[in-house]
């Protein structure tokens, strides 16, 4: 799912800029906010083995979008912890064994990333290693259906990749396998 010029020659290409930290309590939790100069919608991916989870950002959109990664312990003896990531209020979350009891996922102090733009978020190492993606979409790219899910406009909607016109035109949530993306 990458994308070039040429394929999303009509999304408007918005930079957005991330920026957050780790705050230490009992979970490890990295917040952070996504700003951008206009109204902006998201879709969140969670990847791990050949599965691929979304969901999308809701129908009210503003200029930021609040972070939320979580790390979140259910037994320190085997390192069994629940990872989640929250893009306002899209959230995809994964039960998963970490390598060690305070291992922290890298992520920059800062990303710049634009508008129709896959961000490889960061990936958490572990069994299974799971992959977080993200991609922004200026809320002037998007329209409104039935339930207020949103969706890209026809005209944008066919220049994209297969696999992201699928997902796109979709519900709130869903899941894919590679098998689906041939």
């Amino acid at each position: 799912m990458t994308r070039t010029d040429e394929q999303n020659k009509n999304l408007r290409l918005l930079p957005i800029i991330i920026s957050g930290d780790w705050i230490e309590n009992i979970n490890h939790e990295w917040k952070g906010i996504a700003i951008s100069s206009e109204p902006i919608v998201a879709v969140v991916f969670l990847k791990h083995g050949n599965i691929t989870e979304w969901c999308k950002t809701s129908s009210v959109s503003s200029k930021s979008l609040d972070f939320t990664l979580l790390i979140s312990r259910y037994n320190e003896i085997n390192l069994e912890a629940e990872v989640s990531l929250s893009v306002d209020n899209g959230n995809r979350r994964y039960a998963m064994f970490l390598k060690s009891a305070n291992y922290k996922p890298k992520i920059k102090d800062e990303i710049i990333v634009n508008t129709g733009e896959i961000l490889k978020f960061t990936m958490v190492d572990g069994k299974p290693k799971i992959f977080f993606e993200i991609i922004f979409f200026a809320l002037t790219d998007v329209k409104f259906g039935r339930n207020r899910i949103w969706h890209l406009r026809e005209n944008t909607n066919v220049l994209l990749c297969d696999e992201l016109k699928r997902i796109l035109g979709k519900g709130r949530v869903g899941q894919l396998t590679k098998e689906e993306f041939l």
